[in-house]
């Protein structure tokens, strides 16, 4: 239909316009916008591409990554340019998901693991601050400059965090490229809509998600990029490895500074025993972890549980509940990414 360049198959939208541009764009150039709002410049076009191109590469992501499985490569690196040669668009796009940033420090959490003195005193073992910048999705939610939990960075515009953190769209901001809570961070942006996805009442509730649209894109690059958001049909087994990370007060054995990024690995628990502990409020829809993941153990009340295999991280859970003790007989329960991969891409898509 159009010939000689690419056609977008969500529309572009473009700074200002409460109107999405109608069809695609061609060698022609731009088809019309309803009304004529506004003049549209090759930069707002330009922009609007990357935004759209690096939007496409995300949730395709994934298709490379299971090929990578197929063919059991133990290490990969991927470089998708896309192109479009439309006589006023030219864009490149080169960004990856999921992608340890390399430094001087390459430092691997132990597995947490919780333990009790002869004191009395239960602690959590193998909870560490983090190297600056490791985790460089990792999001601070924060009001009047206080953190109150944590996200993870999918996309340039959007945010995953738990829905019960109730998040306040135009009141709440975005950190992304932190550390130390009490420094300058990288970057700061306005919290623009909050979405959670659609479900049936009741307790307790199958989702504890929340979608979070940042006013303006996060500029990407060696202290901020984007976690990998993992495919509906891809499951966890011991070939991965997770992570969770926050900040706050946590039970750690060794001090550790709460306004500092601290993370642990952590160990899954199967659903047959993990709803020997916590009955039917387990469902399809959850992720079971050591119990050290909980908030009452790690501190944050939106810590994310991100896994990797062959060096790429997916942000498979958002932490939902837990015990209030950190008891060391009750998992930690995230709710799973994976079940709403449809509906972010929707959502992400759709704007």
């Amino acid at each position: 239909m159009f010939s000689g360049c690419l056609t977008p198959w969500v529309s572009f939208r473009v700074h200002d316009l409460s109107t999405p541009a109608a069809g695609g764009v061609c060698s022609e150039g731009l088809l019309p916008f309803p009304g004529d709002q506004a003049q549209v410049s090759e930069d707002d076009l330009i922009e609007e591409g990357k935004l759209f191109l690096f939007s496409f590469f995300l949730f395709f992501n994934h298709t490379i990554f299971k090929l990578q499985q197929k063919i059991h490569q133990s290490v990969y690196q991927h470089v998708v340019q896309v192109f479009l040669f439309c006589p006023f668009l030219h864009v490149g796009v080169t960004e990856e998901c999921g992608k340890q940033q390399s430094s001087g420090c390459d430092q691997t959490p132990g597995l947490a693991e919780i333990s009790l003195s002869v004191d009395g005193v239960l602690s959590v073992v193998n909870v560490t601050e983090s190297c600056p910048f490791l985790w460089p999705w990792q999001v601070s939610l924060q009001f009047n400059g206080r953190h109150y939990c944590s996200g993870a960075l999918i996309h340039p515009h959007w945010v995953i965090t738990a829905k019960h953190c109730g998040v306040r769209a135009k009141e709440d901001v975005a950190v992304l490229g932190l550390h130390d809570i009490k420094f300058l961070p990288v970057q700061t942006i306005l919290v623009d809509k909050v979405f959670n996805p659609p479900q049936k009442t009741g307790f307790p509730p199958k989702s504890n998600l929340a979608l979070l649209h940042l006013s303006s894109a996060a500029r990407l690059g060696s202290e901020v990029s984007p976690v990998c958001v993992p495919d509906e049909d891809d499951d966890l087994d011991d070939t991965w490895s997770c992570i969770t990370a926050g900040w706050g007060a946590t039970k750690a054995k060794e001090g550790v500074d709460p306004d500092r990024l601290h993370h642990a690995g952590l160990t899954l628990v199967n659903a047959t025993s993990c709803r020997q502990k916590w009955g039917g409020f387990v469902t399809d829809s959850h992720i079971c972890s050591h119990p050290a993941g909980s908030t009452s153990c790690m501190g944050d009340a939106g810590a994310p549980l991100f896994c990797q295999k062959y060096g790429t991280y997916f942000l498979f859970g958002v932490v939902t509940w837990g015990s209030w003790h950190c008891d060391s007989e009750k998992p930690a329960i995230f709710t799973r990414v994976s079940d709403y991969q449809s509906w972010i891409r929707k959502m992400i898509f759709k704007f």
